[in-house]
């Protein structure tokens, strides 16, 4: 059986090559989240959404919080981990100005902690 990925929302059967370039250059973020105003965060997201769909953004798995384990950290209410193509797609999502107007609203509805990685592990 030869390898499969998910990309640009459908299945493509890889070589080990285009695969292991693909997962390379990818770059994860994992947003905590803590929602203040769930309204005005509903207007977000669905705002939110063309213009992520438009740079590629994936949301790989958004979970609600059930336990936080550890000192110095109120538990979040979400957490959402997502995935760029490269660092330099994540740079375009974030300086696109539509994006920019969208992401005040989701600072007053929400505070956000973000960490961003790439995987040494998986895929």
């Amino acid at each position: 059986m030869q390898p499969t990925s998910y990309v640009d929302g459908c299945f493509a059967v890889l070589d080990g090559n285009e695969e292991t370039q693909m997962t390379q250059d990818r770059l994860y973020a994992v947003r905590l989240v803590w929602v203040r105003d769930p309204g005005l965060f509903a207007e977000y997201q669905e705002k939110a959404k063309p213009i992520l769909a438009r740079h590629g953004v994936h949301i790989e798995r958004w979970l609600v919080t059930e336990t936080i384990d550890g000192d110095g950290m109120e538990k979040p209410d979400e957490i959402v981990v997502s995935w760029f193509a490269s660092p330099a797609a994540k740079e375009a999502f974030e300086n696109d100005p539509e994006f920019k107007k969208v992401a005040e609203i989701r600072d007053e509805a929400a505070k956000l902690v973000t960490v961003t990685g790439r995987s040494v592990f998986g895929d």
